[in-house]
């Protein structure tokens, strides 16, 4: 899949060679604060709940990962989210930020299990998806790591058939189904970004921005003064 919103895709730079981390790819380091905004700049529309998840490069030579990861982690996991650092065939570590709740719902989507099982996963254990994906990038990157990203089914498929090209809008990632939704949903991420961006440089804490489930997101009311999150859900969704 393909993008340029820090999507994992077989073209994003951030995902094939480009680290997100600080530095020109050697001697980068990885703080805490350094990750807060790099998972804030690529993963917000995950930590808003409006997708299931996001992924990021980093470089390999980075030093501090283990440890801000660890910590970053603890402050995330209490609203539903989660960090794993997928290993890679070019040596530089991809993080995954996930909802497991959000990932898992998936498979109840028409279409979604079925596409799984064809690519070869064992669905007898969902919990062990993102385990048998993991492994996936030793290889290069799949195809398939779309549906972990929440990318339509249809535009997951169609870049499989299609090789990548011809596609009807090119965004976050290669759309080739429903061009004014892809659009709707393009803006929205973008806006995300920018929202929460604004709100980690105001001094709200990471997990403040993070809302603990989907639902919650949706139910937020639109006051005088709304939160990072209730901005996103007061906006029409795709």
């Amino acid at each position: 899949m393909s993008g340029r919103e820090g999507e994992g895709s077989t073209t994003d730079a951030t995902v094939q060679g480009r680290c997100a981390c600080s530095g020109r790819g050697t001697g980068c380091s990885v703080s805490p604060d350094g990750l807060m905004e790099l998972v804030v700049r690529h993963c917000s529309p995950t930590l808003a709940g409006l997708k299931c998840g996001n992924l990021f490069r980093m470089c390999s030579s980075a030093h501090g990962i283990p440890e801000s990861v660890s910590y970053l982690q603890s402050r995330l996991l209490d609203r539903g989210v989660v960090m794993r650092v997928l290993e890679t065939d070019s040596g530089d570590p991809l993080l995954y930020v996930y909802r497991p709740d959000m990932l898992l719902a998936r498979l109840a989507e028409p279409g979604i299990a079925e596409f799984l099982s064809d690519a070869g996963y064992d669905l007898s254990s969902p919990m062990s998806l993102v385990d048998q994906m993991s492994g996936r990038f030793l290889g290069g990157v799949p195809h398939e790591i779309g549906i972990f990203l929440g990318y339509p089914l249809a535009d997951v498929e169609g870049y499989i058939e299609n090789g990548g090209r011809d596609c009807v809008r090119l965004g976050c990632w290669k759309a080739y189904s429903d061009p004014e939704g892809a659009e709707r949903a393009f803006r929205m991420i973008r806006k995300c970004r920018r929202v929460y961006e604004g709100c980690l440089s105001r001094g709200i804490p990471i997990e403040k921005l993070a809302v603990r489930t989907r639902r919650q997101a949706s139910a937020a009311s639109c006051g005088s003064t709304p939160t990072c999150a209730q901005r996103l859900s007061c906006s029409p969704r795709w």
